[in-house]
């Protein structure tokens, strides 16, 4: 159009010229100029997507929100899908679910709006309404980090972010709790008030808590004790005399106890008798003090000292049979994996072991060649272990008889060598055959299986003697040491034997197969005949038949004969109390 306006204007000037020549004068007046129309904007076409976007900016942009709100999940004009996400779902979720914050709050939402295939992201700034002012914002603040209990030191705050603000700190108690936050544990629980200022502003105001320096808790007074004792006990390691186990603390009120896996050895009152061989005590501690309980374990190794005079080594065998203390346990469980038989209560209400030199009776029920599942039919290169295993059958007829029985035909892949209870002793597997029973090449291929049974109604106490006597001359047989004795779980982890395990009792049963490993080697010319002065409350094989529910005290006479000499002891045990 400008290009026009210049050529007229040009025209128009060749034209005057050719006038001004004396051509025909033209009459401008009466021609009619062009006119140079400017363009009209006009309002641009929106797609069905903008105008659905635009409907809802129209309805959320900057809206202040108080309330649950019905976020549209479509268009009516449209059909559109439009989805909602929340970025602060704490104060408004995508479901539209209102909690007021403490300030108002801007955020945004996201929408996203699916329409023909197309997809459009679309932010949604809001506002969230709050309940509350700038100060109740900051005293929040403050009151979750401080809390209502101290127990570490604080870092109190000079400000809060978003809010300019400057706080003071003020403590009661500054000997607990200082106002700049460091903390000392006071011996009890102490009160006391932490006050803070705030300015904002022109506007101050102060606010008060009601606090608690919490002190030191009954379990870590019971650990200081611990530590105390873990110093002192934690480094004896040999005894060869009575040891002062302390029963006071100097530091707390508390309830300190001892107790001895071997209590013919080293008593819970720390009184030693030198045992037939070497042998490892673990003495355990346990500290109370209020409700806080700790317990401590030191194993202490004690020397054995066998005499070579023949009477000498009977007078150390006497004094590790007949023991100042019979212990006993007033419950614990006998462990089976039957149905209702799972944790079976038994109990043990004492018992001394009286050596009876008879030889063990050992039924051979020796499974069929035939049964290669249970009989590999491998023997044994070598013999290092013993391996000592609870049968996990704890129903009333899981005898020794039963289980001798059930293996026979089993076509389970377990098998061992010795099953046993209190009255017999069945073998199943030949002695220098491997068997499947310790999970483990090592414990097959080199250890004797012998499994002791548990079931409900068994003298357990009788079962463990019967188990040493058998253990001891295993390891005569095959030239072994105490330390070959081992536990199914000393090769799989396994928790067998369980009973013993659970019971603390395998320090008790090591100690019963040096009584009789000791006689069956050393005193095979000795003759015992023991006889109950106190036959109401022990029997004349040391077995407490009656407890009379309190401490008490027995007595027993040992009747020895040795080289044509005959003599005779008298012995007095206390019976603990149940």
């Amino acid at each position: 159009m400008k290009l026009g306006r210049y050529l007229l204007f040009l025209i128009m000037i060749i034209g005057f010229g050719i006038a001004g020549t004396g051509c025909k004068e033209t009459d401008p007046i009466n021609e009619e100029e062009p006119i140079d129309e400017e363009p009209i904007d006009e309002e641009p076409v929106l797609t069905d997507l903008q105008k659905v976007e635009k409907w809802i900016l129209d309805a959320y942009k900057d809206k202040i929100i108080s309330d649950n709100q019905p976020f549209p999940t479509t268009d009516l004009e449209f059909g559109s899908l439009i989805t909602w996400r929340s970025f602060d779902p704490e104060y408004l979720t995508n479901a539209g679910v209102y909690t007021a914050p403490i300030v108002d709050y801007p955020t945004e939402l996201l929408c996203s709006v699916k329409l023909n295939g197309e997809t459009k992201q679309i932010f949604v700034p809001v506002i969230i309404k709050g309940y509350g002012t700038v100060m109740d914002a900051i005293e929040i603040y403050v009151d979750k980090i401080i809390g209502t209990e101290v127990y570490v030191n604080l870092s109190l705050p000079l400000s809060v972010p978003d809010h300019p603000c400057v706080i003071t700190w003020s403590s009661s108690a500054p000997e607990v709790f200082t106002s700049g936050g460091d903390y000392f544990k006071p011996e009890s629980d102490t009160a006391f008030t932490l006050s803070f200022q705030v300015v904002l502003g022109d506007e101050t105001q102060t606010f008060v808590r009601n606090m608690i320096a919490k002190g030191y808790t009954d379990l870590q007074k019971a650990h200081q004790i611990q530590l105390e004792y873990d110093t002192v006990y934690g480094l004896i390691s040999e005894a060869a005399g009575s040891l002062e186990l302390s029963t006071e603390s100097k530091t707390h009120a508390s309830v300190i106890t001892w107790e001895s896996s071997n209590p013919g050895v080293i008593a819970s009152d720390g009184t030693f008798r030198q045992p037939l061989y070497d042998q490892n005590v673990n003495l355990t501690v346990t500290i109370q003090v209020g409700e806080g309980i700790v317990r401590s374990t030191y194993n202490v190794h004690v020397t054995g000292n066998v005499a070579e005079a023949k009477w000498s080594q009977i007078d150390a065998f006497l004094n590790s049979v007949c023991k100042p203390e019979i212990n006993v346990i007033d419950l614990f469980y006998l462990y089976g994996s039957e149905a209702g038989y799972e944790r079976v209560p038994s109990q043990n209400i004492g018992y001394l072991p009286f050596y009876d030199a008879t030889p063990m009776t050992i039924i051979q029920e020796i499974v069929p060649m035939t049964n290669l599942t249970i009989r590999p039919g491998i023997n044994r290169t070598e013999t290092k272990y013993i391996v000592i295993h609870n049968t996990g059958m704890a129903a009333p007829t899981a005898t020794a008889k039963a289980l001798s029985s059930y293996i026979q035909n089993s076509n389970r892949e377990a098998s061992w060598h010795f099953s046993l209870d209190d009255h017999e002793t069945y073998q199943e597997l030949g002695i220098e055959e491997v068997g499947w029973h310790a999970a483990s090449h090592e414990g097959n291929y080199f250890g004797i299986g012998i499994e002791s049974c548990v079931y409900q109604g068994v003298d357990f106490n009788m079962v463990m003697r019967r188990l040493a006597k058998l253990t001891a001359k295993l390891l005569i047989d095959y030239h072994l040491g105490f330390d070959a004795v081992k536990q199914h779980y000393d090769f799989s982890q396994k928790n067998c034997p369980q009973v013993i395990r659970e019971a603390n009792r395998w320090g008790e049963f090591i100690d019963l197969v040096q009584i009789e490993y000791f006689a069956q080697t050393q005193l095979q010319d000795v003759a015992f005949v023991w006889k109950s002065l106190s036959p109401e409350i022990i029997d004349d094989t040391g077995k407490v038949i009656s407890h009379p529910n309190q401490k008490t005290t027995v007595s027993f006479q040992v009747t020895v004969t040795y080289g044509g000499e005959t003599r005779i002891f008298v012995y007095q045990s206390a019976l603990l109390d149940l």
